[in-house]
């Protein structure tokens, strides 16, 4: 069977996925690398990617590189998205790691970043017949995609990303508890769009994405005592919201088991996730 590999550049983190395809296009997942660079950090707060974060990201795809090789790869595509794409010496970086591994990378736009993970979405869960409301929460931002039976019907992206709301609003919060507050309130803005797609229409059934919501999902299990990391309710939602909120960053290290570069960017996500939810 062939492998074929793909590499998403977040805001957040650098991920890999290699799979196996077989001939009904069946993919066998056989490995998954990831890797926190976290390039929106100098994106958002400088505009332009540095040296050393370059370096970082060069080091970072050579090990998803050798991993490829390993695994006889013979189809790979790395997408990068806000972070690279929003960075003013995002060709610069791009040569440069083509120069050092000879690798191609797309920056994508919203829309085919969208398109993309309706793709996948599709491919794992059948929502033929049905409204559905896709929600992927990364870095640098929020994109919301509707889908009626299977197609994609509108696209909204927003620049609400964890790693860019703590770049906008760590320095006007003296402390953690008005960081969250600042954020709560600016996640309202989402409210007139979000009516304006969805309106009054009834959703059958909304999808989550993204390495916050799938922390969530475990925080689900270990948090409340739930058997599975696969669904969220309303109410769930809310007493994750509550308890991610009231912790502190050292708790989210300690008690609830999160790496440190989830640690800080999963109360913004939280809080996000409970605005769209509610609305």
């Amino acid at each position: 069977m062939p492998a074929i590999a793909a590499i998403d550049i977040g805001s957040n983190a650098m991920r890999m996925l290699i799979g196996n395809v077989d001939q009904t296009q069946i993919i066998d997942m056989v490995e998954r690398g990831r890797e926190p660079v976290r390039l929106g950090q100098d994106t958002f707060s400088t505009g332009l990617i540095s040296d050393q974060s370059v370096e970082r990201a060069i080091g970072a795809l050579d090990r998803f590189r050798k991993a490829m090789e390993k695994r006889g790869v013979v189809h790979s595509r790395i997408v990068a998205t806000s972070a690279m794409r929003e960075a003013s010496n995002h060709e610069a970086v791009i040569e440069k790691i083509h120069k050092s591994l000879g690798m191609k990378i797309d920056v994508v736009g919203a829309e085919e970043e969208a398109r993309l993970i309706h793709l996948a979405v599709g491919h794992e869960i059948k929502a033929q017949k049905k409204l559905a409301l896709l929600v992927d929460i990364g870095g640098g931002s929020v994109e919301i995609t509707r889908s009626a039976n299977g197609q994609v019907v509108s696209i909204a992206s927003f620049t609400l990303g964890t790693v860019r709301l703590m770049c906008l609003l760590k320095e006007k919060s003296r402390d953690e508890n008005q960081f969250n507050q600042l954020v709560h309130e600016y996640v309202r803005s989402m409210r007139n769009i979000l009516k304006k797609e969805i309106g009054d229409q009834k959703i059958d059934l909304c999808i989550g994405t993204g390495g916050n919501i799938e922390s969530m999902g475990d925080l689900r299990k270990s948090l409340l005592g739930k058997d599975s990391n696969a669904v969220i309710t309303a109410e769930e939602l809310n007493l994750l919201v509550k308890k991610l909120r009231n912790s502190s960053f050292d708790d989210r290290l300690k008690d609830m088991g999160l790496r440190p570069d989830r640690a800080d960017v999963i109360v913004p996500a939280a809080i996000v996730l409970q605005r769209i939810v509610k609305q």
